[in-house]
């Protein structure tokens, strides 16, 4: 009976292992779980708007590779603002930029938007894209659609969406925000 030499045997074992660890691998990652009240607090500005114009990002956002998407900035009409100054429009990131980043857009979508500054940028939707809530009607009511990492008070109404999602009425949505962002007042005497 033949065997192979014991050498050739090492190195096909030893080409085997550098194979497996140079091909691609998918990495698993999720996003921690963030109270509203946390996302409100966290946010510099958080506004109800519709979405107008979704574009190619400036070249200095662009990143090599292909592990992300081409940037793009989404403009939007703002229809309410719930914390921040007022103004008319914002300007935001519509694509993932790292890992998880759920980062979307799409011309003529109403959404909530929970929005961080980026210095020399447009704006960043919140927790990597946890803070942006679609608004859809149902049976004449609007809702924000709500992403399952978003947890709500206890007792908060919601109808079920996708299997992590779930839908909150927006006046409710909007009276939770705007006590969640409003100063606390000290005790009176």
């Amino acid at each position: 009976m033949v065997h192979p030499p014991r050498d050739l045997a090492c190195l096909v074992s030893l080409s085997l292992v550098v194979l497996s660890l140079a091909a691609p691998t998918q990495v698993h990652a999720e996003v921690a779980d963030i109270a509203l009240k946390k996302l409100a607090a966290r946010s510099d500005r958080i506004v109800v708007a519709r979405v107008i114009k979704v574009e190619d990002g400036p070249a200095q956002f662009q990143r090599s590779g292909s592990e992300f998407p081409p940037v793009k900035v989404a403009t939007a009409e703002v229809l309410e603002t719930w914390k921040g100054d007022p103004v008319k429009e914002v300007r935001y990131i519509a694509t993932p930029t790292q890992p998880c980043d759920t980062a979307s857009a799409e011309k003529g979508e109403r959404v909530v938007l929970f929005l961080e500054r980026s210095k020399d940028s447009p704006d960043l939707i919140a927790h990597i894209g946890c803070g942006r809530m679609l608004i859809e009607n149902v049976e004449d009511r609007k809702y924000a659609v709500v992403p399952d990492e978003v947890k709500l008070p206890g007792g908060m109404p919601t109808i079920s969406r996708k299997p992590t999602e779930r839908a909150v009425e927006l006046d409710a949505l909007r009276t939770l925000v705007k006590q969640a962002v409003q100063p606390s007042r000290p005790a009176s005497p």
